[in-house]
């Protein structure tokens, strides 16, 4: 992600899907927080991340597996 404006809409995209997530777990309650909590680590994440390297871009990956990694270039 090049710029603020970038990582911002990521940080409100994974937003949506733990507030999707969080509906969801009214009818699948381990799936649900699951995922939940799943998207509320990556958005944190993001945010910590933007906050101490203001700077740099980002560079995020997540894998077929789910293991993400964000890294400051």
């Amino acid at each position: 992600m090049r710029n603020k404006t970038a990582v911002n809409k990521e940080i409100a995209e994974f937003k949506n899907g733990q507030a999707i997530a969080e509906f969801g777990s009214l009818v699948s309650p381990p799936v649900g927080v699951t995922l939940s909590v799943y998207f509320s680590n990556i958005a944190d994440h993001l945010t910590n991340m933007r906050d101490a390297h203001p700077h740099s871009k980002l560079y995020m990956d997540i894998n077929r597996f789910g293991v993400y990694k964000i890294k400051a270039y």
